[in-house]
């Protein structure tokens, strides 16, 4: 019985370790503020249908130093029609994120629409 309680633990403890940094990630300015654009964007709302909705497993990193930092992320997110990941590259100034690019990736197509700038653009990339 020893051996199964320990690898019990130890996947507990992975569990909770993972569970912790995707909570902290999930609560920083750079990523609330990306999904949150998403979440209203028309182009998003257009392929994944309302409500646009937050995945669980965010990858990437996150860098602050005081009023500074960067973040690159991917996050999934979904709707009623599909499901997507959110690529996020964000810089902080002044204790302000910037968003640099936040590209949707459709999974059902594969096709990547960048959502940052004024104009919808489809950046299909080489895979």
């Amino acid at each position: 019985w020893t051996v199964p309680s320990l690898v019990l633990v130890s996947l507990l403890v992975m569990a909770l370790f993972f569970g912790g940094i995707a909570k902290i990630i999930k609560s920083s300015g750079a990523y609330t503020g990306a999904v949150a654009i998403a979440q209203s964007h028309p182009l998003v709302i257009s392929i994944l249908g309302e409500p646009v909705c937050e995945g669980f497993f965010v990858t990437g990193n996150i860098n602050t130093s005081g009023p500074t930092g960067e973040a690159r992320l991917s996050a999934p997110i979904n709707g009623p029609k599909g499901d997507a990941t959110l690529h996020i590259v964000a810089d902080k100034e002044a204790g302000q994120w910037q968003f640099d690019r936040l590209v949707l990736e459709v999974e059902a197509t594969g096709k990547f629409f960048e959502i940052t700038s004024h104009h919808d653009q489809d950046v299909q990339a080489a895979k």
